[in-house]
């Protein structure tokens, strides 16, 4: 009777919860964020209904159930610790499940933050604990892709075999093996990096649900003729120092393959350990060779960063910048083999760390060898970690349908470049108030 009492106590507090209508915000327009923010009951609340229930039916209970003083009261006991445990457990199980796709049916034009929540002292303490694990691990893997291969080669120059063994194997081991993808680590890393933000600051906008951008009929007919059966290549801007922004897209999009630099994907394995096998993310390169091995096999969606170390390099913050003016590579493949190309930009990237400025001339030509020439300082007691409080939006923004010419001219490709880079523009002009810093500032193109 006291187990059946305490489940139809679960079951009520878990419908009342779950069936809750979803709260909608100013016009009609969802957001994603991640499971951490969704709205849930008073944990406080749940328990303290379990604690009554638990006292009513011990009360209650016939005594022949519990015979003596002190047995009953070490069953009642007993009892409210059971019931506050299922309390506690129903709370997890009437969470909602994670909102589909963000789809905005009316021009952006103010920003939609979360309504601020005032936290307690252990609340805020987590938020720090969760995001420093996150951002540790991130920023770990960052700095074993860049330092394994002077490792390697000092172990090799001072004789060190065994190091030099395990390094190399490292090496060898993606290339000979596929890599797994666990994900284990994939969503208290996301939840980390919300919660270091801070809650309802980063979040993601799509507005390629709106319909595509017009354009002359392809040339030839291209894979498909609805936009959910086209090929597409998103195209991320601006880079930042750890484009970050990158992590809520591919919250939002978890089967998007990413493409990133030749280095870290061959040449670094600390890079495709992390990111691939223990947060689960489908990655390549953006080596040429690649490149049209991934599109000849028609793999999609895929998604690159165009502006490359140069466009970290030329991070500020307090500015928007983008290095496309002379990128047209990514437009050459995406009309070789018939990709829509959809622009993704995330505004607050660039104020996550301040960058020194300045000598772009050795920078560059760091840049145009595979070395990142950034020179980054973000918290103020922990300058290696992004900045604090910085709003984060995503905006994915309605593909650029492309023709598909097997051999594209240069004239061609400059035509379509033109044509990105002016929906990269009207992109940001249309959604730059979604946060209060990026309101009044313009877009720079290098």
């Amino acid at each position: 009777m006291l187990l059946r009492s305490a489940a139809s106590l679960c079951r009520s507090a878990s419908s009342t919860w779950a069936s809750r209508p979803a709260q909608v915000l100013g016009r009609q327009t969802t957001i994603c964020r991640s499971s951490c923010l969704r709205s849930s009951p008073p944990a406080s609340l749940l328990l303290r209904r379990g604690f009554s229930a638990g006292r009513t039916v011990c009360r209650s209970a016939p005594r022949e159930l519990l015979p003596g003083a002190t047995l009953r009261s070490v069953a009642s006991k007993l009892f409210l610790v059971g019931t506050a445990g299922l309390a506690a457990w129903s709370l997890q199980l009437s969470r909602p499940p994670a909102q589909a796709a963000t789809i905005v049916t009316e021009p952006v034009t103010k920003s939609a933050p979360e309504p601020a929540v005032k936290q307690g002292l252990l609340s805020k303490t987590l938020d720090v604990f969760v995001g420093l694990f996150a951002w540790t691990f991130v920023i770990s893997i960052w700095a074993a892709s860049l330092t394994m291969p002077a490792i390697l080669i000092a172990s090799a120059a001072y004789g060190n075999w065994h190091m030099f063994g395990t390094l190399l194997g490292l090496y060898l081991w993606p290339k000979i093996l596929p890599v797994p993808k666990w994900s284990v680590l994939r969503p208290l890393a996301m939840k980390g990096i919300h919660r270091w933000q801070g809650k309802g600051l980063c979040r993601c906008i799509d507005l390629s649900k709106e319909g595509d951008v017009s354009e002359p009929e392809p040339e030839p007919a291209t894979t498909g003729s609805t936009s959910e059966a086209r090929k597409k290549l998103y195209c991320y801007h601006p880079h930042g120092i750890l484009s970050v922004g990158t992590f809520l897209l591919f919250e939002h999009e978890p089967n998007i393959k990413c493409l990133a630099g030749p280095f870290l994907y061959h040449c670094a394995p600390a890079f495709r350990i992390g990111i691939e096998m223990l947060m689960g993310v489908k990655l390549g390169s953006v080596n040429p060779a690649d490149m049209h091995s991934y599109m000849k096999k028609g793999e999609s969606p895929l998604m690159m960063v165009p502006g490359g170390f140069h466009e970290a390099t030329i991070s500020c913050a307090g500015e928007e910048r983008v290095f496309l003016k002379n990128r047209k590579g990514f437009v050459k493949y995406a009309l070789r083999y018939g990709y829509d190309l959809v622009p993704v930009y995330t505004f607050g990237e660039g104020d996550l760390m301040a960058n020194a400025q300045g000598g772009w001339g050795w920078r560059f030509a760091l840049n145009n060898i595979g070395i990142p020439a950034v020179l980054p300082y973000g918290c103020s007691w922990l300058p290696i970690f992004p900045r604090r409080g910085v709003e984060l939006v995503t905006v994915i923004g309605p593909p650029v349908k492309l023709p598909q010419i097997k051999e594209p001219t240069k004239e061609q490709v400059a035509e379509h470049h033109a044509r990105y880079l002016a929906e990269v523009k009207k992109l940001f002009e249309r959604t730059k108030t979604m946060t209060a810093a990026s309101a009044d500032r313009n877009l720079q193109v290098w």
